[in-house]
């Protein structure tokens, strides 16, 4: 079953999924085999896929940051419209397109966006927190919900996403893969109804989660802990997220100890 605006099959009812380290097991493998990702990438990309059947229930939906060749970018978009809830690829961001969206329920938003401007970027970080209103008049509305956007072959100092998971996909590329043979139908359907069971079995435990990742800085810690939240029951992965997160951590420093703001100051 899919709306003719949604590439995806929707999910027609939900399903059992076994444990929630099994169906993120599945998740990860899925998007390992369809794009041709390394263990470490295809990890980040599922928390991120998981936690996109969730924004409602968080105070912070991570905006998933997506640099590499345009080959690997489209690939990465494709996979995840298989995986995030009532997915919607766009090609870039126009923010009256997205006034014509049925926003009941509000769809993850998978943005082609090569050449994103200033302004573009204020968008993604602001529409990651509720309660930034775009609009003129009574015709104000909140665009807060999960999104993921390609950038291009790399993104520049000092142009990194607010609340954003980045993910380098061509640094992680596995060498010598082959092209996998795309996911039927009935394949997608199967991982919809499943991430749809985990959704209605789960939605008022990730609400109210209590995981806090207070090892890592200010900037890092609300991501952590919006992807962490959506891991019901097993600290195991949550340990995980924590340790794939920390080299962002670094990078992130080192970014900013070259950019002209850091280089003023020393």
């Amino acid at each position: 079953v899919r709306l003719s605006s949604f590439v995806t099959p929707l999910p027609t009812t939900w399903s059992a999924y076994g444990s929630t380290e099994q169906l993120f097991t599945q998740i990860r493998m899925t998007i390992a085999e369809q794009a041709l990702l390394s263990e470490q990438a295809s990890s980040l990309l599922a928390y991120w896929s998981l936690s996109s059947w969730f924004p409602d229930a968080m105070p912070l939906a991570p905006c998933l940051a997506i640099s590499g060749s345009a080959e690997d970018g489209d690939r990465v978009l494709r996979t995840l419209s298989n995986l995030s809830r009532n997915p919607l690829r766009m090609p870039g961001i126009n923010i009256p397109d997205l006034r014509t969206i049925h926003w009941d329920p509000p769809p993850t938003l998978l943005f082609y966006e090569p050449n994103l401007t200033k302004q573009k970027a204020t968008f993604l970080g602001c529409s990651a927190r509720r309660g930034y209103l775009l609009g003129r008049w009574n015709q104000y509305k909140d665009y807060y919900g999960s999104k993921a956007v390609y950038l291009g072959e790399d993104v520049p100092v000092g142009g990194k996403l607010q609340w954003s998971l980045q993910v380098n996909v061509a640094a992680m590329t596995a060498i010598g893969a082959r092209t996998a043979l795309p996911l039927t139908d009935s394949a997608v359907q199967t991982l919809q109804n499943q991430l749809l069971g985990y959704r209605f079995k789960n939605l008022i435990k990730v609400e109210n989660s209590i995981f806090d990742a207070r090892s890592l800085p200010a900037d890092i810690r609300p991501i952590a802990n919006a992807l962490g939240a959506c891991l019901v029951g097993s600290p195991k992965l949550q340990g995980e997220l924590i340790s794939l997160l920390a080299p962002q951590v670094e990078q992130r420093l080192m970014d900013r100890s070259s950019s002209l703001e850091g280089m003023t100051i020393e």
